[in-house]
Formats: C-alpha cells, structure tokens, sequence
C-alpha cells in the first residue's frame, strides 16, 4: 500500500516485479519451514519457486545468497547435496540468460567507468530510503537522471561513507534485527549496477527490498510496546 510502489503494482509491464516477489517470499517460506520439519518436499518446492522467481525477474537472483545462508548454518542432514542443487539452478539460470540476451549485462556502465558508476549509486540509495518516508517527486525512470548532475564526485563519496556508517551502526547496536539489515544490503545488488543496467535506478527497484525493511521497522516498532501511540504514529504515517 506504500505510495512508492504505485509502479510496480498499477503498470503492466512491473508485473514482473510482483511475479518475482510472490514466488520469491513463497521461496523462502517454503525454505524455512522445510528446513525447521526437515521436509524434502518443501525444500525441493522451495528451489521450484527460487526457479519461477528467477525466471519472472532478475532482480531476485539475490534469493541465491540467502537460500544458501539458510542451508549452510540451519540444514543439518544432506546440507551439501541442497548447495549443489543450488548452484546448478543458479548456473543454469545465468546460461540462459546470457543465450537469449547475448551477454550476462544490459549494456556498458551508465558512466564508461565502472567506478565511478558505483559512486554515483550512493545518491540512488539515499533517494529510495528518502521516497520511502516522503513519497513525493516519483519519477517512472531514471533515464534521463544522472547523480553527477546534483552531487559532486565528493560529495558522492561522502553519501557512500554516510550510508555505510549508518548501516554498521545499525547493525552492531540492534542485533536481533543485523540478519534482515543483511538481507536488505543483499537485495540491493542485482539493482546496484555492478552488473550494467540500462538506468540508474526506478521506484520499482525497491519493490522487493522494501519488504525487508518494512520487517526492520515492524521490529523497531515492537519496542514499543508501552508506548502504542508511538507504533501507531508510525504505521498511520507508512500507510
């Protein structure tokens, strides 16, 4: 319902981004709860749904690194045999994408240098999390944004040092929540440009990751659990 994913969820063409989501959460569920009751079926359901989730979008190819998070440090029996089903579904997936589009990337970095593409994405991060408190000034695409046009190169740098500050302290301050701010940073990269895309960035490209944040503020808000009216100001804004 949040204001920032009107895109991916009202335009057609985002309907891929829903499809990745659907089956990528319906993959982790199934993960989790196969790993828990040691079931073989919902493990191997799981993979089907990492599969279709894959194959809706890309950007859920970071579901690889969290799948084998879980597997490696909570399977106990044929841990080894999963992590091999999922490197081959992975590989497998990376074939196919490079047979039908000709090359692993979309196009040569936005900037003609990869560096400086990086220091430029610094800005794109600070826009999503700015959107996600003050939804307003939504663009379709970033086409025609460029970070260098608004920041100076240190300028950038100093974004970059700010955001990777915060992200440490949140994590060592907050422990009960340091494997969801993990899984956030993770779900940025198939949308980070370490991989050339053709823009900087879109509203839609925090459509999966914001389910991970909206799982850091719930955890935040239970703290309050005293204060009702503070939890019910922060959920009355969000929505």
């Amino acid at each position: 319902i949040h204001p920032l994913q009107t895109e991916s969820v009202c335009w057609i063409k985002s309907a891929d981004d829903v499809l990745c989501v659907f089956f990528g959460l319906s993959g982790l569920l199934a993960l989790i709860s196969g790993i828990r009751r040691e079931s073989a079926f919902r493990l191997m359901l799981s993979f089907l749904f990492l599969m279709l989730s894959l194959l809706s979008k890309e950007s859920g190819f970071f579901l690889v690194l969290i799948y084998a998070f879980y597997l490696f440090s909570e399977l106990k029996k044929n841990k080894y045999r999963y992590l091999s089903l999922l490197f081959t579904i992975s590989l497998a997936y990376l074939v196919i994408r490079t047979l039908v589009l000709g090359r692993l990337s979309q196009v040569e970095p936005l900037t003609g240098n990869w560096f400086t593409t990086q220091l430029g994405m610094s800005a794109i991060y600070l826009e999503y999390l700015l959107k996600s408190l003050i939804p307003a000034y939504q663009h379709v695409n970033y086409m025609g944004f460029s970070p260098f046009d608004l920041y100076t190169p240190f300028e950038l740098a100093g974004l970059w040092a700010v955001l990777v500050f915060l992200t440490v302290l949140c994590y060592k301050r907050n422990p009960e929540i340091k494997t969801w701010i993990s899984f956030l940073v993770i779900s940025l990269l198939p949308v980070s440009n370490l991989v050339p895309m053709m823009q900087w960035g879109a509203e839609r490209f925090w459509y999966f990751p914001m389910v991970f944040m909206v799982i850091i503020i719930s955890i935040f808000l239970s703290r309050f659990k005293k204060n009702y009216w503070v939890a019910l100001f922060f959920i009355f804004y969000l929505s």
